[in-house]
């Protein structure tokens, strides 16, 4: 008799072509466990995402993750039967309805046997008292908590904490979707050129969304610009109010960062291999889940990274660990 596989769906409110990490995630995720369950994602419809049935099936129907759209929701939840379901938090495009804190309770009584997981990938203690209290849901009627960091399960407000205490826990810290790469002298010429920038400068590298978390206003007047041109691996929205904002101050501070825009996993391997420094001056610090940090560990260029604890450089990694910086301090040369 064929073994019956266990049926698995994950929540996720992003999936590729999304340009989200979180999205990617569970696309890598899924691909490696699906050769050995029956993988299932119910994701949003308005990131281009095709429905797939074949070996991971691909459900691309929540038009917006509002009460309206419950029954769309539980019903495709319910034609596919899981034994387990498998939620990823944050997505933006959750934003703040109030439907995603409770679905691990509807879906828990639409079928009590089913296990529910959630992820947590981003640190719970950062969001405000609101994002807090909506969190608690979550944790409460999940049967299983995963975070990234532990550190980001020690620092739980103390409500959020009390609701997970009692649940299964595990701590799997994130891992780079971006590969491995070598120096490659061709393409940093081939990138510089489009950059505009001279053969002689050294290359500045910063990689990922740009937000407050990322610090990247601490790097304003911070390096010699005589030296230096900054590359940022990634895009600059203007309708972001706060990338706008950024971008305003850079242009004020006399800054000129070239941004690739989306760039394949294997060329942001190569432009990170190609770095004279990539620089993270994250305001709380690297951590293990912080996916760009792991993506240059895994290349051979040296790095700059603000850390809460470690100072110095560290000949095993390549790194150089500085104090933390906030933008309201005054910035330092790294």
């Amino acid at each position: 008799m064929k073994e019956k596989r266990l049926k698995v769906l994950f929540i996720a409110g992003s999936y590729p072509p999304a340009l989200c990490g979180i999205g990617d995630y569970t696309a890598l995720l899924v691909r490696e466990l699906s050769a050995r369950i029956s993988a299932h994602v119910l994701t949003s419809s308005f990131y281009n995402t095709k429905e797939d049935k074949s070996r991971i099936k691909v459900y691309p129907v929540v038009g917006a993750w509002k009460i309206k759209n419950l029954k769309k929701i539980m019903g495709t939840v319910s034609g596919i039967r899981p034994d387990i379901v498998h939620i990823q938090y944050p997505s933006a495009a959750y934003k703040k309805n109030l439907l995603f804190n409770f679905l691990p309770l509807i879906i828990k009584i639409s079928n009590p046997r089913v296990k529910v997981i959630s992820t947590f990938h981003e640190p719970v203690h950062r969001l405000g008292i609101t994002g807090q209290l909506r969190m608690i849901p979550n944790m409460l009627f999940s049967d299983g908590c995963i975070f990234i960091e532990e550190e980001g399960y020690k620092k739980l407000p103390l409500l959020n904490k009390a609701a997970a205490a009692a649940k299964k826990r595990a701590f799997i810290p994130a891992g780079s979707n971006i590969p491995k790469a070598a120096y490659d002298p061709e393409y940093r010429r081939k990138i510089m050129k489009r950059a505009g920038i001279g053969p002689k400068k050294k290359l500045l590298i910063t990689f990922g969304f740009i937000n407050r978390i990322k610090n990247y206003e601490t790097l304003f007047n911070a390096y010699d610009k005589s030296q230096f041109s900054w590359i940022h691996i990634g895009s600059i929205d203007p309708n972001n109010v706060y990338q706008a904002g950024f971008l305003r101050s850079a242009l004020k501070a006399g800054e000129k960062i070239f941004f690739t825009g989306y760039l394949s996993a294997k060329e942001t391997a190569k432009l990170l291999a190609c770095a004279d420094v990539s620089v993270f001056p994250f305001s709380d610090g690297v951590t293990d889940r912080h996916a760009t940090f792991m993506a240059a560990l895994n290349q051979p260029a040296y790095i700059a990274a603000s850390h809460a604890d470690k100072r110095g450089y560290d000949k095993s990694s390549n790194v150089y660990y500085l104090s933390l910086i906030h933008i309201s301090e005054p910035t330092r040369p790294y």
